[in-house]
């Protein structure tokens, strides 16, 4: 019993220390990371555009008859 004990108590030890942590670390903001200049928009005065966008898809119909689904 006294290492079931030992264990709930480190463990309960270790939650309060990474719960202290994360109060006074959680406020810290950092800039998500940015794309490079490779990933940027393409620039269409410049004459760079990027591929064609795909023609819409027609959309799909689904029946399930065993459950009774008929969704468009």
């Amino acid at each position: 019993m006294r290492f079931g004990n030992t264990a709930i108590g480190a463990l309960t030890v270790v939650a309060l220390c990474t719960g202290a942590w994360l109060l006074a670390n959680g406020s810290e903001t950092n800039a998500p990371p940015q794309p490079s200049a490779a990933e940027g928009r393409p620039d269409p005065v410049a004459g760079h555009t990027a591929a064609r966008p795909l023609p819409p898809s027609p959309p799909d119909r689904i029946r399930i008859p065993a459950i009774h689904v008929d969704a468009p």
